[in-house]
């Protein structure tokens, strides 16, 4: 029980991780980001997309 409650209380902090230490799987599933509207499209070209082909297309 205290096992699942810490891990409850740290998911957050978890998911920010995966999302800033693991960008791989986004630059290799490129095609949904095409699909994404223009201001996602900056957004992901300002945390660190500026080098990916796709996105750089997008917002240029």
């Amino acid at each position: 029980m205290r096992q699942n409650s810490l891990i409850i209380n740290y998911f957050p902090f978890i998911y920010l991780l995966s999302i800033t230490h693991y960008p791989l799987p986004i630059t290799h599933y490129p095609l949904p980001i095409t699909r994404y509207p223009l201001p996602i499209a900056k957004f992901l070209d300002s945390v660190g997309f500026a080098n990916h082909p796709i996105t750089t297309e997008i917002t240029s």
